[in-house]
């Protein structure tokens, strides 16, 4: 199995992302993908605040890091 995970889209307080769950060799397909929107949330002040800097850097070092796994963009 494979799994993937591409950013699809940004904002100031979410992020979207696509993943795919592929089998590989000689059977490949992909057999599960989800859209993901994640918001990010400050619990002790208990509203939406900005997406930290330090998660886009991880997120662009990740997807630079090399070919993604997910060749599925999401429809």
């Amino acid at each position: 199995l494979r799994c993937g995970v591409r950013a699809t889209g940004r904002s100031r307080r979410t992020v979207r992302m696509h993943q795919t769950l592929e089998v590989t060799g000689a059977d490949a397909r992909t057999i599960a993908t989800a859209d993901l929107v994640v918001v990010a949330f400050d619990t002790q002040a208990r509203r939406s605040v900005e997406v930290p800097e330090a998660l886009w850097a991880a997120t662009q070092e990740y997807e630079r890091a090399g070919p993604n796994p997910s060749p599925h963009p999401p429809a």
